[in-house]
């Protein structure tokens, strides 16, 4: 018996249960940070559960995918900080120039193009575009049979 009163087989069926109830989380999940926790806390999971269970493969499996786990997990904290690091798009703008606005605000300008950054619009008047091309940057276009 363990000490919450329970056959030791049956705790360790619940660990292999609680296990499982972690990966259908993480298949149900749409957020792949959430994912990456879950899947992690279902990797360590079914390690002890394939460690108490007699279980090699089970406990082997879950000892090589943890690392994976855990470097995919590091890598989406690296890339939610440096996304939410970027500078604040500008409010009153459309959705897509917001998601436009953002990614020139993070990326160099293009050779032969100048930017035209969007200071101000007024709520009501044309927008300006967020880049032109600059003078004589684009090839002249003939007309003709062809």
């Amino acid at each position: 018996m363990t000490g919450a009163g329970l056959p030791a087989d049956a705790g360790v069926e619940l660990l292999g249960w609680v296990a499982a109830a972690l990966t259908v989380a993480c298949f149900a999940s749409g957020d792949m940070l959430r994912l990456r926790v879950l899947a992690l806390g279902a990797n360590v999971a079914f390690a002890c559960y394939g460690w108490h269970a007699g279980l090699m493969p089970v406990l082997a499996l879950h000892l090589a995918l943890a690392p994976v786990n855990a470097w995919r997990l590091a890598q989406q904290l690296r890339q939610r900080m440096t996304t939410t690091a970027a500078p604040a798009a500008d409010e009153d703008a459309a959705p897509g120039e917001a998601l436009e606005q953002a990614a020139l605000a993070r990326s160099p300008a293009m050779p032969g193009r100048a930017v035209n950054e969007r200071a101000w619009a007024p709520p009501d008047g044309p927008s300006r575009p967020l880049h032109r091309p600059a003078a004589g940057s684009l090839p002249a276009v003939r007309r003709g049979s062809g």
